[in-house]
């Protein structure tokens, strides 16, 4: 008899998308590299699998522009030409050689400057600023300003362009949930349980049939088991773990070398151990 090495267990569904895929493209590596007939596994369960690697790929690397991100770029350039030319408007209006004028602008200006570069902010940040600064606008003092410069169509248009950026926003964080999950969540879960009952006939077979093929095949998954849990932890920050013996069933029939006693040390003067001379 000898010790058995089991396959180590894996956490598939703490992985991401990527890691998934990286974990099952290298497996089907190792499925090949040993061969369907030598792990014991259908070649049509090999092919299925194969296809649905060949899926889950497709789902990684599908592009990330959306019909909302093309929205969202356009009401970006929206925003920033109606901040831009909204204090614009009140600079202009400074220099106005009408008393009235030249000093609502001022106050106007005076209370609305920290809205000024808001389309530099992230995009959510952005909504924020927009609703903030039509509020504002919006206050009785300030919105007497802007009856004065005939800037009051500007209120509703702003808070126009907040609402939705806001919608734009939250409906692309919806369909990119929805897309991700529903399309690879379902193939995922088809998947692991293909790699379980390969790594299950092979394990089985590696303890009732042994070969070097089965051998080299069960050490390569479990390297491979530790290398996702490495990048796993290295993502999360996490700090990396020992490496567990557990997988490894030692013969029962075969006991441990008998711990060999110490040499006596030499004395004083005497050369020191035979190892030693």
């Amino acid at each position: 008899m000898s010790e058995i090495v089991t396959i180590k267990s894996l956490g598939f569904k703490k992985l991401n998308n990527y890691e998934f895929n990286y974990f099952s493209e290298r497996f089907l590596e190792l499925i090949n590299e040993a061969t369907p007939e030598k792990l014991h596994v259908s070649s049509t369960l090999v092919s299925n699998y194969s296809d649905n690697v060949d899926k889950l790929r497709d789902i990684c690397v599908q592009s990330r522009i959306s019909n909302e991100t093309a929205h969202i770029s356009e009401i970006k350039k929206e925003t920033q030409s109606l901040v831009v030319y909204f204090f614009n408007c009140l600079r202009s209006e400074r220099q106005s050689p009408i008393a009235s004028r030249k000093s609502a602008a001022t106050s106007a200006f005076n209370a609305l400057k920290p809205y000024m570069g808001l389309y530099n902010l992230p995009q959510r940040q952005q909504v924020q600023a927009l609703r903030g600064l039509a509020t504002d606008m919006r206050k009785p003092t300030i919105s007497e300003y802007l009856t004065t410069l005939g800037l009051n169509d500007l209120i509703e248009s702003i808070a126009d362009v907040a609402e939705r950026f806001a919608a734009l926003l939250e409906q692309r964080s919806t369909n990119m949930a929805a897309n991700n999950l529903g399309s690879a969540q379902p193939l995922r879960e088809v998947m692991t349980g293909q790699y379980r009952y390969i790594a299950t006939i092979a394990f089985a077979y590696s303890v009732s049939m042994p070969s070097e093929e089965l051998s080299t095949f069960v050490d390569s998954v479990n390297r491979l088991i530790d290398d996702m849990n490495k990048s796993y932890n290295l993502r999360m920050g996490k700090s990396q773990e020992k490496d567990d013996e557990g997988h490894i069933i030692p013969d029962p029939e075969q006991p441990d070398d008998p711990t060999q006693p110490e040499e006596p040390s030499g004395e004083e003067g005497n050369g020191g151990t035979p190892e030693e001379i």
